[in-house]
């Protein structure tokens, strides 16, 4: 197996209060197609319960950036206790969606992907040899790269949230992003 490297872990976002729920879809989708990447949906249900619409949307996008390197983010959404609102915005009413949201993004790079310095173990000491001391600097700024694109990601979230006047909301104070 090639090389498995976590690089933001658990990056989170709470959320109570109005939001539009397919808006926030389309931006995170939007975001990764503007990006190039490929998506693979994990998780889509929908469940009606008697306080509220329960949603959970999970996919794990990922975009191929050499023959020896691939991105890959994961994205969970769970929304709970979601129901229509009315609300009143430059003297215009309006239906939104008001619930709870929490949105956990991790995101990872794979070296070796396609198992190619794997068939013998003097191939995959190379790999380590190639990845750790040749390709140090080029794989450095994959790093940063996939790290920008995930907070990129967390701040379009963000600022969906912020366009609603009355909320609350919280960042895990946990939430990690490595190699910022």
């Amino acid at each position: 197996m090639g090389d498995f490297r976590i690089l933001v872990d658990n990056l989170r976002i709470s959320y109570e209060g109005p939001f539009q729920a397919m808006e926030l879809f389309r931006i995170i989708n939007a975001q990764l197609n503007d990006k190039g990447y490929d998506k693979k949906p994990l998780k889509e249900f929908e469940f009606r319960m008697p306080n509220g619409t329960y949603i959970e949307w999970q996919i794990s996008p990922w975009k191929k950036i050499s023959d020896h390197i691939r991105f890959e983010l994961n994205i969970r959404i769970i929304i709970s206790e979601m129901a229509k609102k009315e609300i009143v915005a430059d003297g215009q009413k309006s239906m939104v969606d008001n619930g709870k949201v929490l949105i956990v993004i991790n995101g990872y790079i794979e070296s070796d992907y396609n198992h190619r310095w794997e068939q013998r173990a003097f191939f995959q000491f190379l790999r380590v040899l190639y990845d750790k001391y040749i390709y140090k600097d080029v794989y450095q700024r994959y790093e940063a790269l996939l790290v920008s694109h995930a907070n990129e990601i967390y701040a379009l979230i963000q600022r969906h949230f912020n366009t609603y006047g009355t909320h609350v909301m919280r960042t895990n104070p946990n939430s990690i992003a490595l190699h910022d």
